[in-house]
């Protein structure tokens, strides 16, 4: 999943991990595919936008 949205360190990389725990990947795939802009969506975009 690190290729759909910006890791920049230790704790986004954990934060990320959580997330595919507790939401499946086709969630935060749609998420991020709502996301406007050029680029990856930072990783608290994607959180928030799933609600969590």
């Amino acid at each position: 999943m690190e290729h759909l949205v910006r890791v920049y360190n230790e704790k986004d990389r954990q934060t990320l991990e959580w997330l595919r725990r507790h939401v499946d990947d086709a969630a935060i795939a749609s998420a991020v595919a709502q996301c406007t802009g050029s680029g990856k969506p930072y990783l608290s975009i994607v959180c928030r936008s799933l609600g969590v």
